[in-house]
């Protein structure tokens, strides 16, 4: 009976850190929201893959008033109008001169 408490103890000592190991992607979306602009936000972020793999949970259980909600359907418009292929083209002029590092 030891034998097995110590092979549990062991193997749970090994595969802790690798079960509690965060995906890239987990550690990308927390670094952005330790910065200091963000201070105070209210932040909630879910990622999941179609085989319900989570990519991202960050506070995803948070209960958040909704105000994306009209880009879901307006990029629905724009997929279902100009299909997935399409660019939006942005022309960036300025009027000056460009100064050392590129500031106009």
């Amino acid at each position: 009976m030891r034998q097995k408490i110590q092979f549990f103890i062991v193997l749970f000592l090994v595969c802790a850190p690798i079960m509690r190991a965060k995906s890239p992607y987990q550690e990308e979306i927390e670094a952005i929201l330790a910065d200091t602009a963000l201070q105070g936000a209210s932040v909630s972020v879910c990622a999941e893959i179609l085989d319900g793999k989570r990519l991202v949970d960050v506070c995803s259980d948070r209960l958040m008033v909704p105000s994306s909600n009209l880009k879901l359907i307006t990029t629905g418009a724009a997929l279902y109008h100009f299909g997935k292929d399409y660019r939006f083209k942005t022309k960036l002029a300025y009027s000056g001169t460009v100064q050392g590092r590129g500031t106009v």
